[in-house]
């Protein structure tokens, strides 16, 4: 089921104060071709719940995403932002070359390439980290950040 929200609740979403409900693990899970993490979120005036994954590829290090699902209590869940490394040359899809962003909004919810915008912003997935959760308007403390960028 898609969830259908206007615009303007989509920007609201990803800008309004967000607290940390369940925080990231420590260590990241680890799968045979990727690691992950977790953690969940809910807006400061608790209207909206959040759901924040992270992958990254073991093997390329700079292939990575990191997103964010959300949705109004009792609505169905939507993914509304997603900050990538690059994912190598692909002759179909040219902003997998740089890092880069995708933006979900009213008309697109597959993720449409037209919506991913190229960034200078971060290289890597500590730089991605930091600028995501500027992007999303969750401050990084270190009660709960403190292991995250740890490699392991």
């Amino acid at each position: 089921m898609v969830a259908h929200y206007t615009q303007e609740e989509i920007e609201a979403m990803i800008a309004c104060p967000k607290v940390i409900v369940q925080p990231l693990a420590k260590k990241w899970d680890g799968k045979p071709k990727h690691r992950q993490n977790e953690m969940e979120l809910r807006s400061a005036d608790g209207k909206y719940e959040y759901k924040v994954f992270l992958r990254q590829n073991v093997e390329f290090e700079e292939n990575f995403s990191i997103g964010v699902r959300g949705r109004e209590k009792g609505k169905p869940w939507m993914t509304l932002l997603r900050v990538n490394g690059p994912h190598g040359p692909n002759k179909e899809i040219r902003h997998h070359e740089k890092p880069h962003v995708h933006y979900h909004d009213f008309d697109n919810f597959t993720g449409d390439p037209a919506l991913a915008i190229p960034v200078e912003d971060y290289f890597s997935l500590n730089e991605a980290i930091v600028y995501f959760f500027k992007k999303i308007n969750l401050p990084i403390s270190s009660d709960y950040f403190g292991g995250l960028f740890a490699r392991t």
